[in-house]
């Protein structure tokens, strides 16, 4: 199967919107730890840039501290 990389990034760009939204609509610590195993994944796979990875480290620390307080 023949892949262009356009089309490599188009889908690297939709999981990474999947990923971030997740990430947003997460209700529970729960939520977040399977989230975090997935963001993992992606981290090992370098399939994310820094930037990306970066943002979405923060947002999963902000949400696990806001809930732990709770």
């Amino acid at each position: 199967m023949e892949v262009n990389s356009k089309k490599l990034d188009s889908m690297f760009s939709r999981l990474t919107l999947l990923l971030l939204n997740k990430v947003k609509d997460a209700k529970s610590l729960d939520d977040l730890k399977a989230l975090r195993r997935a963001y993992k994944i992606c981290v090992e796979m370098k399939c994310l840039d820094q930037e990306v990875i970066n943002s979405i480290h923060k947002q999963i620390i902000e949400l696990e501290e806001k809930w732990m307080k709770k």
